[in-house]
């Protein structure tokens, strides 16, 4: 996954089983060859997801929290060790929310 090395957790709320976020209204999404791009309409930004990133997205915009996704992530990557998928959905889902894309 591409990641910004900004780690902060801003915006997120705790409920139930992980960390859920919500896709922000004035993002839409188009996935595509396995991956996702993102459009910020309110920006005009784009944002290209790989395939592991798309994951999450979708894990997100369905409700799913942040362990929900890293537990699909796990399902579909059994050769990657579990710490560095966690870092990485951790780091993807901060950059995210440190763009505007994700919000409580």
């Amino acid at each position: 996954m591409r990641l910004l090395a900004d780690p902060s957790n801003l915006g997120r709320q705790e409920r139930g089983k992980g960390i859920c976020m919500k896709i922000a209204s004035h993002i839409r999404v188009s996935m595509c060859g396995g991956g996702a791009v993102l459009f910020d309409i309110h920006r005009g930004k784009m944002f290209d997801l790989n395939y592991a990133a798309a994951q999450i997205w979708r894990t997100l915009e369905s409700g799913g929290s942040e362990d929900q996704a890293l537990t699909a992530l796990i399902e579909k990557f059994p050769a990657v060790e579990r710490d560095t998928l966690r870092k990485d959905a951790r780091a993807l889902v901060a950059e995210l929310s440190s763009k505007g894309l994700l919000v409580e």
